[in-house]
């Protein structure tokens, strides 16, 4: 898919090198072989993966110390509505994985829909508005978590 108002150019190739990462990570701290849905169609329809995995790259958040829950999405800042996405889609996706290349967190999406319903959050957009999302401390991520990795030591800044 084309996000032609996206922040990253490269957005895809990111993303589907995050997954490969992610995939490994998983495979080696808990067992989980993923096998991803391939096209557009498949992921759409079906979800990113057979075995129920979202994985979303949150670059920022050991910076900020949130994660940025994404619950809709447009594919143009031009278009008038969202459409449901990543928590918020009615997909087989059961787990949701979110982080990057240092720290990986692995939620229940129903745990993470579950918190979004409590509306303690507030619903914000990027600008431009492409995104909605909700921000969830990395302190509650933690009590939250099914799992939780450290997987490569923190940047020095």
């Amino acid at each position: 898919m084309v996000y032609p108002d996206s922040k990253h150019r490269n957005a895809l190739a990111l993303g589907e090198s995050f997954q490969t990462f992610v995939a490994a990570v998983l495979l080696k701290h808990l067992g989980v072989t993923l096998h991803f849905n391939q096209t557009p169609q498949e992921q759409y329809d079906l979800g990113e993966t057979q075995e129920g995995y979202e994985i979303k790259l949150d670059e920022w958040c050991c910076r900020t110390g949130r994660l940025s829950i994404e619950i809709g999405e447009k594919t143009q800042a031009s278009l008038s509505a969202f459409t449901p996405s990543g928590i918020m889609r009615e997909d087989n996706t059961i787990y949701y994985v979110q982080g990057n290349r240092t720290r990986l967190w692995v939620f229940r999406k129903a745990m993470l829909r579950y918190i979004y319903n409590q509306g303690d959050y507030p619903v914000i957009s990027d600008n431009p508005p492409t995104i909605q999302k909700f921000y969830l401390p990395l302190g509650v991520a933690e009590r939250l978590a099914d799992y939780a990795f450290t997987v490569a030591p923190a940047p020095a800044q």
